[in-house]
């Protein structure tokens, strides 16, 4: 049948935890012909995506001296800092009725409105004139998806590179050499523009795209407490003894290994990935088994590309275990 009912829903908090539960509790109660478009805003926060290492991405540090919150979503992807110049969107709807296409023309013909051309690019850019103005993930059930994303109106730009660790790897992937050099203000290239009239922007182009009137949700039962648990925000940090990392296509991963005897007894894999499952799926594939080429043919059970990136990368990594006097791998640091 389709999408019949828009409903929207915006959050008067500006904590992470409850607006990222509330967004939890969207894909809970979205009906099977609903979109609901929720727009929301986070207060100095870094979030990081769900196999990410907080620290290994953030200057934790400098977050705790300033009062900046730590959060981590559902969704992949890589970390992003929000504060109250950012303005977050999410569309919640059903799998079969899920159209990135569709969504994403929602967010350029708001932006675009006033005569500035953003485009989609890469995989979860928004940019105009080369510059991202928006970030988006994704995320997926058995039954229900969101689609969300950051839209820089006037935020604190320079807060990116102080809280905010890329890897070279990542950098050098964009062709630039900071954080900040990478992205822009919207205001930038629409002047005049704030958060309240970029919201009304964003819902005369929902009805316009899909030809539906909305109307507003008020949402109950929200329960932030997983969000703000420790355990959840630093999840997966591991006391190693190796460490490496690589950039595919896909994404990067760190690796954290703890190996006996030439067999692998625990890791952790963090990833930006937008695959979420991707991580998981690694650590299957690598507890107990020998650090040698052997292990190789374990990434056959894994789909391609990761399979033959994974055999590709640890064919390099493993010829390289020994190399020095102390036997110590070119990779670890």
């Amino acid at each position: 049948m389709g999408i019949s009912k828009i409903y929207y829903v915006t959050s008067d908090s500006y904590d992470p935890y409850y607006n990222l539960a509330l967004e939890e509790r969207l894909l809970e109660i979205c009906g099977e012909n609903d979109l609901i478009f929720y727009l929301w805003q986070n207060d100095n926060t870094v979030v990081i995506g769900k196999n990410q290492s907080a620290y290994k991405e953030c200057n934790i540090e400098e977050m705790k001296k300033d009062n900046v919150k730590l959060a981590r979503r559902l969704s992949g992807g890589g970390a992003v800092y929000h504060d109250l110049g950012n303005l977050n969107f999410t569309f919640v709807t059903k799998r079969c009725n899920y159209d990135l296409n569709r969504q994403l023309t929602v967010i350029k013909d708001a932006i675009n409105k006033n005569g500035s051309f953003a485009y989609f690019s890469g995989r979860n850019d928004i940019l105009i004139n080369e510059k991202k103005i928006s970030g988006n993930a994704f995320y997926v059930t058995a039954d229900s998806c969101y689609h969300h994303g950051t839209l820089l109106v006037n935020s604190k730009l320079d807060m990116f590179g102080k809280y905010l660790k890329a890897s070279k790897s990542k950098l050098e992937s964009k062709g630039v050499d900071s954080v900040r050099s990478r992205v822009e203000n919207i205001n930038s290239f629409v002047k005049g523009l704030d958060i309240e009239t970029l919201k009304k922007d964003l819902l005369e182009a929902l009805t316009k795209v899909y030809w539906l009137p909305y109307e507003q949700l008020v949402v109950d039962n929200i329960n932030k407490e997983k969000n703000e648990d420790p355990n959840w925000l630093y999840r997966k940090e591991l006391e190693s003894d190796y460490s490496l990392s690589n950039r595919f296509s896909w994404g990067e991963l760190y690796f954290k290994l703890v190996i006996k005897e030439g067999i692998i007894v625990n890791l952790t894999v963090f990833s930006d990935s937008m695959d979420i499952e991707i991580s998981e799926n690694i650590e299957k594939v690598m507890i107990n088994s020998s650090f040698d080429t052997s292990l190789l043919e374990k990434f056959d059970i894994l789909d391609d590309p990761y399979k033959t990136d994974l055999k590709q990368f640890f064919t390099g990594v493993i010829n390289g275990w020994y190399c020095n006097n102390r036997g110590r791998p070119r990779w670890i640091y």
